[in-house]
């Protein structure tokens, strides 16, 4: 599946294998969503639980993070990634939260 000599990888299987299993979460999570099998937070929780692991299998099978001789650098970059997200994320809501309660009437 991966020549560490050549660096690439030279099979689609992991390709084709993390589109079905992405498209298949994909599906699963839109059925939670839309049937409302569980209610209120399990059913947030359920789907948070899906992207969570449909985004470790996109990282391993897309990305192909541990399959390198030396995945340090390419943690590292995901680890940056990920801190750049969480600060892009937070600061967005938390800006937007205190847009909110300052345009709430009192």
């Amino acid at each position: 599946m991966f020549q560490a000599k050549q660096g690439w990888n030279v099979s689609y299987t992991p390709l084709i294998l993390g589109g079905i299993l992405s498209f298949l979460l994909l599906l699963a999570m839109y059925y939670f969503a839309e049937e409302q099998v569980l209610g209120g937070s399990a059913l947030v929780w359920t789907i948070v639980l899906f992207a969570t692991v449909q985004a470790m299998l996109q990282i391993v099978l897309f990305m192909h993070v541990g399959v390198e001789a030396s995945p340090k650098w390419s943690l590292m970059v995901l680890l940056f990634m990920i801190m750049v997200i969480f600060i892009l994320v937070g600061g967005s809501l938390w800006i937007m939260m205190n847009i909110n309660y300052n345009a709430s009437p009192l």
